[in-house]
């Protein structure tokens, strides 16, 4: 069963004792998730290849795979198996350049020795395909932490290729170094980050936490990890339940947030940028 209903607009957030100003208006417009099978989405990723497809990913406790939803009706229209992939907790996920990204880097414990973060070529959807499937070999990179293991649960892919992670408890970001070495490159100061997403002109990424979605931008003429050390704008977004993933659209105008649940409850809400 699929319902648009309006969504509820946030005013402002302060976070860490910083006050984020209002980005813009929300987009007030939402769609019911219909598969059963999704109750803990925690990471997602809007297709540049196939037009109305967002990719998600349950958290712990679902095989290694990604689903294809087609984010105008709620429909679950086909799935990537992660061939040889045991999933242990996977949190969040990207695309860069035609490859899905899906991060195995939960760690609430933060006792992992290691974390691994699968890539495999995006498959060629069709929107209003049924049981579309794909078994797919991924590429693997198991990576460690400078300093030792952290919670993680966001996950970006910088415009330069490299991996990018937010750490949970106080939003620290850490670049993979060629070692397959996470090193701090900024603290934000942000609590209870749970997800992330590149903006397409790579000149930005939306962070989202339990609290809010932020949106940093690159200051003119500066590098890109220059925007962690700016005040990020929040975008409007309705209150939902345990939100833990966002990603943005490849045309830059707009993004979505999940909520997590079961019998329906699921919620795919779409937010203007």
């Amino acid at each position: 069963m699929k319902r648009f209903v309006p969504g509820l607009v946030v005013s402002g957030l302060v976070v860490s004792g910083l006050a984020a100003s209002v980005e813009i208006a929300v987009a007030a417009e939402n769609v019911l998730v219909s598969d059963d099978r999704l109750t803990e989405i925690s990471g997602c990723a809007v297709s540049a290849k196939n037009p109305k497809i967002v990719w998600v990913h349950n958290d712990s406790g679902d095989k290694a795979r990604l689903y294809a939803v087609n984010f105008t009706t709620g429909d679950t229209v086909g799935e990537v198996l992660l061939k040889g992939v045991k999933a242990s907790d996977f949190e969040d996920m990207s695309i860069a350049k035609d490859r899905l990204y899906a991060g195995d880097i939960g760690d609430n414990a933060a006792a992992r020795k290691n974390v691994h973060i699968h890539s495999v070529s995006e498959p060629k959807v069709d929107p209003l395909g049924v049981d579309q499937k794909w078994t797919l070999k991924p590429v693997t990179q198991v990576l460690t932490y400078s300093g030792g293991a952290r919670d993680v649960e966001a996950l970006i892919v910088d415009p330069k290729g490299a991996l990018v992670v937010i750490t949970k408890g106080d939003g620290t970001v850490m670049r993979a170094d060629a070692k397959n070495v996470f090193r701090k490159v900024a603290t934000t100061n942000l609590p209870l980050v749970t997800g992330a997403s590149m903006e397409p002109d790579g000149n930005g990424v939306l962070v989202r936490t339990y609290l809010g979605i932020l949106r940093y931008r690159v200051p003119k003429g500066k590098s890109f990890d220059a925007m962690w050390s700016t005040n990020p704008r929040v975008v409007p977004a309705p209150a939902l339940p345990q939100a833990e993933a966002v990603c943005v659209a490849p045309d830059g105008d707009f993004a979505f947030t999940i909520s997590e649940g079961k019998g329906g409850a699921v919620r795919l809400v779409r937010l203007n940028l």
